[in-house]
């Protein structure tokens, strides 16, 4: 991450952009800056940059370059312009009669005051971010500039391994509904249940008892002689 920072230094400074650009002469006036992003771990294979100004009529545009020099990304791409006209970028109006020059117009990608980037890495190597002030809000001699960035790598075959190594252990609740296996309190019920039905049977087998006693003493008396 770069901060951006205010300075009185006009002629160069990472962290602040300034107003030097011309409207009427060649494109690549204006204030121009550089920033090196050394890539070697062969893993990255995605960037995503954000950079920031201070005021609304600030416009940049940014370039990214692959180590071989290859433009491979840009918030201003040139489009059905660079195509027919050889424009360098959609926010440049084109070349007028009496110059190379002819002004640029404000083009955001995500609000007034930042724009970002999504920028592939298909190899190892230095790449290099350029922006490039094209409007310059001007309430300042120099405008703070904030870019981070963040590399990372986007692919399948890492969801796949992330989704093989997160083991789903079920709870004991889960276990005890799919298996049916009694939960403490269903234990509890069952074992007072069991008592219950225990007694009962006691009960009813004493009763039956006595009942049998009984049946059998009045045989036994009817039986005996007179």
């Amino acid at each position: 991450m770069i901060k951006g920072i205010q300075s009185d230094d006009v002629l160069y400074g990472n962290g602040y952009t300034k107003g030097a650009f011309d409207m009427v002469n060649r494109y690549m006036a204006g204030d121009w800056r550089q920033y090196y992003f050394d890539i070697q771990n062969e893993s990255i294979n995605t960037a995503a940059i954000e950079l920031s100004w201070i005021s609304n009529n600030t416009n940049l545009s940014v370039f990214v370059m692959d180590p071989s020099g290859k433009i491979i990304q840009t918030n201003m791409p040139s489009g059905v312009f660079g195509h027919f006209l050889g424009w360098a970028s959609l926010d440049w109006l084109g070349s007028s009669i009496f110059s190379q020059g002819g002004g640029f117009f404000p083009v955001k990608n995500k609000d007034d005051t930042s724009t970002v980037l999504y920028v592939p890495i298909n190899q190892t190597g230095t790449y290099t971010l350029l922006t490039h002030s094209t409007l310059f809000g001007g309430s300042s001699t120099t405008e703070p500039v904030t870019l981070v960035a963040k590399f990372t790598n986007i692919s399948p075959n890492m969801t796949d391994s992330l989704e093989s190594s997160v083991e789903v252990k079920p709870t004991l609740k889960e276990l005890q509904e799919i298996f049916e296996i009694p939960t403490l309190e269903t234990q509890d019920q069952i074992k007072s249940d069991s008592n219950l039905q225990f007694n009962i049977g006691i009960a009813v087998g004493i009763v039956i008892g006595i009942a049998i006693g009984l049946v059998f003493i009045l045989i036994s008396r009817q039986k005996a002689p007179k």
